[in-house]
């Protein structure tokens, strides 16, 4: 897997780096915070998920 992150931007920012968490983990994680996003206010790094 390539360097990749999760960058929330609210009141208090979030930063989860791939690296923290095994790749399946990491898969799940960006597709949950993607379903619960607008898709036009998230930009991940892993556009492949």
């Amino acid at each position: 897997m390539s360097a990749g992150f999760i960058l929330l931007n609210l009141e208090t920012n979030y930063f989860f780096p791939s690296s923290c968490m095994g790749p399946e983990d990491y898969k799940i994680v960006s597709r949950f915070v993607k379903s619960k996003m607008d898709n036009d206010a998230i930009d991940l790094l892993d556009d492949d998920l």
